[in-house]
């Protein structure tokens, strides 16, 4: 085979495979391309759409009406928005910090290979299965003033349970409550995940130089878990922020705005009131407090956690 017909097969190779590789994209693309369209028509477009919404005034009826910033001025003069601002968070650190320091407690009872173990896991991880709505309609009867569980056990030992959803204290309080006892089953699984790719080689170590009990917690295992923290944490607040179907099927916001939050006071704005421009504001307030908080935990995670 002379030098030139060599050169020729590995061109043609080199084209073959070429084409080959195009193909390959095209079909990945054929069955990808459903999605991607799916993804840009039902989540992209009324993204973008409900940013430009936001400078409008508009009822879905009419025509909508430039307004500018407007609605966003109209917000800051509006007591409920500041209402629904304070509650969400109350709500986010109300849930957040006690399900997280649950969930690692009870991770670390549950870290050992015993016999009922799985048995246990399962059932600190089954409140979080259930729908939301299932979840809130059960504990709106536990949380029933006259006939409910909760303040039937409270009056055995002498404590005169309060109304709960029906009283401005209470509502929002039973609100973290209900949602801790449902989140804290899956930060305990996250907490438990950590725990056993640690290597067991190093807590026997820390076990021999004396590392013991509290002293093993503080200054072995949550360093070694701070990533997983991390992750918890910026889940735990993004999942918070998205309070809507507890508050709609417990107390609708109420009573007077004791449970307001910013999901509900969106709903509220645009399918009960018809001001959509409102609703988008406020949508785009709520999407750039997530922003800011994460943003600002992101900013802070080299000095406390630790890879590797």
């Amino acid at each position: 085979m002379t030098a030139g017909s060599a050169i020729d097969v590995r061109s043609g190779t080199r084209v073959a495979t070429r084409r080959r590789a195009s193909n390959q994209g095209l079909i990945a693309l054929t069955f990808v391309l459903p999605t991607i369209l799916g993804l840009a028509f039902f989540y992209l477009g009324p993204v973008v759409a409900s940013f430009f919404i936001g400078f409008t005034d508009w009822n879905a009826l009419t025509q909508p009406a430039w307004t500018g910033l407007s609605n966003y001025a109209e917000l800051l003069n509006t007591e409920v928005f500041w209402t629904a601002v304070v509650n969400s968070i109350i709500y986010m650190v109300g849930v957040v910090v006690p399900s997280m320091v649950l969930g690692f407690l009870a991770a670390l009872l549950l870290n050992r290979n015993t016999r009922l173990a799985w048995f246990y896991r399962s059932v600190y991880f089954l409140p979080y299965i259930p729908s939301v709505v299932a979840v809130g309609i059960i504990w709106s009867w536990l949380f029933e003033p006259q006939y409910g569980v909760i303040n039937y056990l409270l009056g055995l030992v002498g404590i005169a349970g309060p109304g709960w959803f029906s009283s401005s204290a209470w509502a929002l309080p039973a609100l973290i409550i209900l949602s801790v006892w449902r989140v804290t089953g899956y930060n305990m699984v996250i907490y438990l995940a950590g725990l056993q790719a640690i290597p067991r080689d190093l807590v026997e170590a820390a076990r021999v130089d004396g590392a013991a009990g509290l002293q093993l917690t503080l200054r072995i295992l949550l360093p070694l878990l701070s990533p997983t923290t991390f992750f918890a944490l910026i889940v735990g607040i993004i999942g918070s922020y998205q309070i809507f179907e507890i508050t709609f099927v417990t107390t609708q916001g109420g009573p007077g705005y004791a449970t307001q939050t910013l999901p509900y006071y969106v709903y509220q704005l645009g399918f009960q009131f018809f001001q959509f421009g409102l609703a988008s504001a406020v949508a785009y307030v709520l999407f750039f407090v997530v922003i800011v908080i994460t943003a600002l935990i992101f900013l802070t995670e080299r000095r406390w956690v630790h890879y590797g």
